[in-house]
């Protein structure tokens, strides 16, 4: 198990289980970040698909390559981050692929894992990279035949990302129950981050949602971050006095800049290790907020006399356990 400090706290990470431990006591009272516990990596800008939802900048040049990228995370290793989670574009269209991956999962301790839209990830992908790639995290899409990709993916450790909209939204035990019957380790429920008002949840969305995930309690189910101040009440692993952009997670876009979280506006080019460092310390300071619909940064609180360790929210001193891995979307939130 590999440890990284977090603001008053340590977060311990082992990439072979999956297997999250966050000590919060009296010894770790003085202990202060130095990196995130996660970076999301856009690994390339072109996709096999053209969802109009999507939010990556469909003319940003593709700027990385194995080379840079291997370079790159072996010191984001040293440095304290735990994990790296890759999405694009399609990421498996990026040249090298499986060559990244197992270069990485040999030369560093990080957990790797990879956000696909499915319809490239083969058996033989997936078996070359087994116990290499932490967790395969399945978009579903209308288009994309999930449903296969799920079947050929069998016994493999794959996860699935689904997009909740206002015109979906009563679905979503009935779909849980679906993904979970066929095969997948678990569910990420996301919100639409955009300028379309149409495809945010309003508060009668939001009693819904609360009422289809109470049918579901049971299931391994992941929340979008953003929603939690407006679930809250729900049970939780965690209460969130922050959603941890540009602190608890990173974004390295394909051009060679670095972005608080997937959604934000403003991104910051750079070149060189030093300067992701210089970039990631100013921007835990800013807590920059997202300029688009969905963004929630500035709703979340926490109550007088509560605890905060890197945007978590404690009762007390103690041990906590639980098994989760990053994702290449916004952050998220367990729901127990």
């Amino acid at each position: 198990m590999r440890w990284t400090a977090l603001d008053g706290g340590l977060m311990g990470f082992d990439r072979d289980r999956g297997l999250n431990v966050l000590l919060a006591d009296e010894h770790t009272t003085m202990l202060r970040r130095r990196a995130p516990r996660s970076l999301q990596i856009g690994l390339l800008t072109p996709c096999n698909l053209s969802c109009s939802f999507c939010y990556r900048d469909r003319k940003a040049p593709s700027r990385l390559d194995r080379g840079f990228l291997v370079e790159l995370l072996e010191k984001c290793d040293r440095w304290g981050v735990l994990e790296v989670a890759f999405g694009g574009g399609e990421p498996l269209m990026f040249d090298g692929f499986a060559e990244l991956v197992e270069e990485l999962h040999a030369t560093t301790s990080l957990g790797i894992n990879v956000t696909t839209n499915g319809m490239l990830l083969t058996r033989e992908l997936a078996a070359r990279l087994r116990g290499k790639v932490g967790e395969w995290r399945l978009s579903v899409y209308p288009d994309n035949d999930w449903a296969r990709t799920l079947e050929r993916l069998a016994g493999e450790p794959i996860g699935v990302n689904w997009i909740v909209t206002p015109g979906s939204v009563h679905e979503v035990a009935a779909r849980v129950r679906d993904f979970r019957a066929r095969g997948a380790s678990n569910v990420l429920l996301l919100g639409y981050k955009g300028s379309d008002r149409r495809m945010l949840l309003g508060d009668a969305d939001l009693a819904t949602l609360r009422t289809q995930l109470a049918e579901v309690e049971q299931e391994r189910i992941l929340v979008d971050i953003c929603w939690h101040p407006q679930l809250a009440d729900l049970p939780h692993l965690f209460a969130r006095a922050d959603c941890g952009a540009g602190d608890d997670m990173l974004v390295i876009t394909a051009d060679r800049a670095v972005q608080a979280c997937s959604f934000a506006d403003h991104r910051i080019p750079f070149a060189t290790f030093e300067q992701l460092q210089a970039i990631y310390q100013m921007m835990r300071l800013a807590r920059p907020i997202a300029n688009t619909g969905g963004c929630t940064r500035e709703l979340f609180t926490i109550a007088p006399g509560k605890r905060e360790v890197s945007g978590r929210v404690l009762e007390g001193n103690g041990a906590w356990s639980w098994h989760a891995r990053a994702s290449s979307n916004s952050g998220t939130y367990t729901i127990i």
